[in-house]
């Protein structure tokens, strides 16, 4: 597989759409997401599971690749899609990040990250929007929860 940082894969003009992914499970009538952080060379910032979204992919799809690849779960997820996407322009880069959560139904299964993730935690969803330092993770966070608890 190419490296989905190679500038073919931005697509023109510097777009790279990717997909977040904020793996979630109920505890207590209560979301917990997992966040991860990449090992500080590669960024070291707390965030949810990112994928590129490659031409003519589903973006399911890249969801269920992202999570399997940097967390290692595995099953028959139940992903949750609101509508909508954010975007971040960094300097000629534009990220669109399309939200996506993926409800891990296995409590007793723990991920078993790729090792360029140095540690992951399963976090409230106030702790993870403080924990979140991209303004883009942060609304699709936002999203993701009032999706998972509106009534």
């Amino acid at each position: 597989m190419a490296n989905p940082f190679e500038p073919a894969d931005l697509g023109d003009g510097g777009i790279r759409h990717e997909v977040n992914v904020f793996v979630f499970r109920w505890e207590n009538a209560v979301p917990q997401y997992l966040l991860v952080k990449p090992e500080p060379k590669h960024e070291g910032l707390w965030r949810p599971v990112i994928q590129p979204i490659f031409l003519n992919e589903d973006f399911s799809a890249a969801a269920l690749r992202g999570v399997r690849k940097e967390t290692g779960l595995h099953g028959a997820p139940d992903l949750v899609a609101p509508r909508g996407a954010g975007i971040e322009d960094i300097g000629d880069l534009r990220l669109v990040g399309w939200p996506f959560g993926y409800f891990h139904a296995g409590a007793s299964q723990e991920p078993a990250p790729r090792p360029s993730i140095a540690d992951y935690s399963w976090d409230s969803f106030e702790m993870a929007l403080l924990a979140l330092d991209s303004r883009v993770h942060r609304q699709n966070l936002l999203r993701i929860h009032d999706r998972l608890t509106a009534a």
